[in-house]
């Protein structure tokens, strides 16, 4: 059983005239992490790779695509390692779907260019891509990129769809 830093103490009806006299029962104390210390708790690093499509047509060359799992996606008690062996886990498991979903094919087998999405200082997504190693190479996003990286969250401020651009 995991430890939560939740107490229970033990209670004893102690009035003659109760029909639970002498009875005992469970009830909630609370939050106590002083007498219960929660333990030490371990999240997973940063993991980033360039994966290559290799879903293209015979003939045509996968490009790379960045793949990342955000630090903290995995947690464990018991170290640093488990979280991290976790998350390589899931990631492995992820990043090849992730490539062939995302990248695009080309009959240039030179043309592994990783393209990274253009945000915003306000945190909206900017409907282009950029080339990772030359900043000043931009492009428009296609359709799968917009379907990926247009998603505003809660408390973001209103952003334009790109369709609307």
């Amino acid at each position: 059983m995991a430890n939560t830093g939740r107490l229970e103490k033990l209670q004893q009806d102690e009035n003659q005239a109760s029909a639970t006299f002498g009875q005992t029962r469970w009830v909630d104390a609370g939050y106590n992490t002083t007498a219960c210390p929660l333990p030490a708790s371990f999240s997973s690093a940063l993991i980033q790779e360039d994966v290559q499509r290799t879903s293209c047509p015979d003939g045509q060359f996968g490009s790379l695509v960045r793949f990342t799992m955000p630090a903290g996606a995995y947690t464990s008690t018991q170290s640093q390692l488990d979280a991290n062996n976790q998350a390589r886990t899931a990631f492995d498991a992820a990043k090849q779907d992730y490539a062939n979903a995302n990248g695009t094919c080309s009959n240039n087998p030179g043309d592994t260019t990783t393209w990274l999405p253009v945000y915003l200082s306000s945190g909206c997504f900017a409907c282009q891509m950029v080339n990772r190693d030359d900043a000043s190479d931009r492009r428009a996003a296609d359709s799968n990129e917009i379907g990926q990286y247009y998603r505003p969250t809660a408390g973001q401020v209103s952003c334009t769809a790109c369709a609307d651009l």
